[in-house]
């Protein structure tokens, strides 16, 4: 059995961090939260912004319990949207976190966020993890030493790069990191003086704002992710023909405290039993991260 409620909420926790950060934090200070309650869980439909524009959400938490939640925040992949992490997020809530699943601006072609694919590139995807970052800790529900990233592809990289440019996450998961980005980028065009704006990207056939070049070959991924002392958990297939498996190869050799799970034969986006195995691995490497 369900139940809607539609609530109106002033929580003085949430006015003081609009009057601190109104461009990644709620700009008004009456906001509306859609809350829907199963027998388990909780599900939220949030809304943060980052500078004036909109990031849609939605924040799951176990029912009938007044503990701090570990957080885990799912950030999904080039070109999708918050759908695909949905079923993710849910095993992970109904194992007693909360969880945050929402659609990058600009991030894919069906999303409920602000933007479109010509207004992203990795590194305002980053404004955007660091917008909702700074959102749930200010929620007194949230554990601040227990927060956890966990990305997919193009997610992978851009939380793989907070994770490695804050000192707040606890630890990373990322399933076939995209870390092959700046390489296909420069392989297309050899300087940003040649790119048009806008561009159609070879590899994925997108058509891309120039700022997703700039911004791809502004920083080596890899020097980055060095910084990173939290623990990580890679997994990815040998047969992906969009990142290469060689990619994550080399991050479990540059990050401090990396594992590395290989699936032989599995490609770009786990199905079936890779998946179930997948999201069982990463389950089980957050709960042995919990402080």
């Amino acid at each position: 059995m369900k139940k809607l409620l539609k609530l109106f909420i002033i929580p003085a926790l949430f006015l003081s961090a609009c009057n601190q950060n109104n461009n990644s934090q709620i700009t008004s200070s009456k906001y509306e939260i859609e809350i829907e309650a199963t027998n388990e869980l909780l599900k939220e439909d949030v809304t943060v912004y980052r500078e004036g524009l909109k990031i849609a959400g939605e924040l799951y938490t176990p029912k009938n319990s007044y503990e701090e939640f570990p957080l885990v925040i799912m950030s999904h992949g080039f070109g999708g949207n918050m759908e695909g992490l949905r079923d993710l997020s849910v095993k992970f809530a109904k194992e007693g976190f909360a969880t945050f699943i929402y659609d990058f601006i600009g991030g894919g072609y069906s999303i409920k966020s602000d933007g479109q694919l010509t207004d992203m590139s990795v590194l305002t995807e980053a404004k955007d993890l660091n917008a909702v970052l700074d959102y749930l800790l200010e929620d007194e529900r949230i554990n601040a030493d227990n927060i956890f990233l966990l990305g997919q592809s193009q997610g992978g990289f851009v939380s793989t790069y907070v994770s490695a440019t804050r000192d707040d996450i606890k630890a990373l998961v990322d399933y076939y990191p995209a870390f092959v980005i700046r390489d296909d980028a420069e392989a297309q065009y050899s300087s940003a003086e040649l790119v048009p704006d806008p561009y159609k990207m070879t590899k994925m056939g997108a058509t891309l704002g120039k700022i997703y070049y700039v911004d791809a070959t502004s920083f080596d991924i890899y020097d980055v992710m060095a910084d990173y002392q939290g623990n990580t958990l890679i997994m990815h297939g040998t047969s992906d023909n969009i990142v290469p498996y060689s990619y994550s190869q080399r991050a479990a050799q540059v990050i401090p405290h990396c594992e590395l799970v290989t699936y032989d034969g599995a490609g770009h986006g786990f199905n079936g039993q890779t998946a179930t195995d997948a999201d069982s691995h990463a389950l089980e490497f957050v709960k042995n991260n919990l402080n």
